[in-house]
């Protein structure tokens, strides 16, 4: 009997043993994979890369699945868009924020060296991708060329070619599908840079056309007709003060932006300055500051609104058929977080994702797994970064290798094969010691 019990105790030691191993598995190959693709990813960084990501980070992401909300602010070139706002959408409001830049900034002045014209435009190209991945949103351009200073947003979009660029803004909104779209400048103003007044006159138009089928229509192919919930223009006192006029706030939105989050230990403002900075070869930059900031809109078109931008937008999971389950555990997840075990929550966040396999949509569900892929790999605490082994010079290959921060795991990667090897990995439940094992994972 005695034996028995052994046996049976035994046994199910195993099979918890070779529970956790699969689970276990099963979140190093999605973690690997996240890292991995936002390491090859050519677009704008993702929202919080597994590198940077600390304990406060995570919790913030992880509340960020549960917000189903997008805003698109346009603008002329690199230093137009309103950090403050970025940096309060991002990390406050928990939106998926993005900044459509019309131009790459290329036909203006570099204080930092000689590069001029597309050398120019490709240093302005990184300093945007710098700030957004400061301010954690996402960054768009469109093919059109900064020729320099323009008089009027007519000769702008001759130069630019109109139904070009005007494609490329429908393409952007179509694409990203934002609830609200916000503009930094006035369409109707004629006295600035014809720049600024063509991008406002460009997303006004976007606006309407994104959701005609008959409009671009060799684009849905690949996307689908869009129209989003409204179009504001982000007003501000500094316009009317530059030109000693009056500004009047009546019948605008105001929103406070100046707040501050614990999670991450810093003021919405702190988190602009430092992402406006960023703009070095123009020499714009700002200090960090706390304290109110406040920002105005005014409707340009689409729905009515009284007190937000986002006002009549649903915001949570009800906006997916068949998602009612995925927002209560995540909800569940987040009280269970222990920011001193991060990994502790990795069974959790496996099932999460695999709740969200289930779910058929197009729209929200590809761009919450790829969070929830970089959220696992951060709650693993892997470590990537490359170096050349002298075996592989001659093949002149470079590899690149993973390992879990405060333990033995080795993962490295050669050409399209992973290899992860797992060395004297303890600390199981019931003391279960799992023996050393190699196993491939195809990319």
């Amino acid at each position: 009997m005695a034996s028995m019990g052994r046996s049976q105790r035994g046994s199910t030691t195993l099979r918890l043993t070779q529970r956790i191993l699969t689970w276990w598995r099963a979140g190093v190959v999605i973690a690997t994979l996240a890292v991995v693709c936002s390491a090859k990813s050519a677009d704008a960084p993702p929202l919080l890369s597994p590198d940077q990501m600390d304990p406060g980070e995570i919790q913030l992401a992880l509340q960020k699945l549960n917000v189903l909300g997008r805003v698109l602010y346009i603008a002329a070139h690199p230093d137009d868009e309103n950090t403050n706002l970025m940096a309060l959408w991002a990390n406050g409001s928990l939106y998926d924020s993005s900044y459509l830049s019309v131009t790459r900034g290329d036909g203006g002045q570099n204080l930092l060296g000689p590069e001029l014209g597309e050398r120019l435009g490709i240093i302005r190209t990184e300093e945007l991708l710098d700030a957004r991945r400061i301010d954690h949103g996402k960054q768009f351009f469109t093919r059109a060329i900064d020729f320099g200073f323009s008089k009027t947003a007519d000769e702008t979009l001759r130069i630019w070619d109109h139904d070009k660029i005007l494609a490329d803004v429908v393409w952007v909104i179509r694409s990203f599908r934002p609830d609200v779209l916000v503009t930094r400048f006035s369409p109707e103003d004629h006295l600035t840079h014809g720049h600024h007044t063509a991008s406002a006159i460009l997303a006004q138009e976007a606006f309407v056309a994104a959701g005609d089928p008959n409009r671009f229509p060799e684009q849905l192919a690949f996307v689908k007709p869009w129209r989003p919930t409204r179009l504001v223009w982000n007003t501000s006192p500094f316009f009317f003060k530059n030109r000693n006029l009056p500004f009047d706030p009546t019948g605008l939105i105001v929103l406070e932006a100046g707040g501050y989050n614990p999670l991450l230990g810093k003021a919405y403002t702190e988190i602009a300055a430092a992402s406006l900075s960023m703009h070095k070869s123009q020499g714009v930059g700002s200090p960090p500051r706390r304290g109110a900031r406040k920002e105005y809109f005014k409707l340009l078109q689409g729905q009515p609104m009284t007190s937000s931008i986002f006002e009549g937008v649903d915001t949570s999971w009800s906006r997916v058929p068949n998602s009612e389950p995925i927002a209560a555990e995540i909800r569940q997840i987040i009280s269970k977080f222990n920011p001193a075990d991060p990994a502790a929550s990795v069974p959790d966040l496996l099932k999460l994702r695999q709740a969200m396999s289930g779910i058929k949509d197009e729209s929200w569900i590809p761009e919450k797994k790829a969070d929830l892929d970089k959220i696992i790999a951060a709650s693993f605490q892997l470590h990537c970064w490359k170096y050349d082994f002298p075996t592989l010079a001659s093949r002149s290959k470079s590899m690149r290798r993973f390992r879990r921060m405060n333990s033995s795991r080795r993962i490295c990667r050669a050409g399209s094969q992973t290899i992860l090897r797992i060395r004297n990995r303890t600390g199981f439940a019931n003391r279960a010691h799992l023996a050393r094992s190699l196993w491939r994972i195809r990319d």
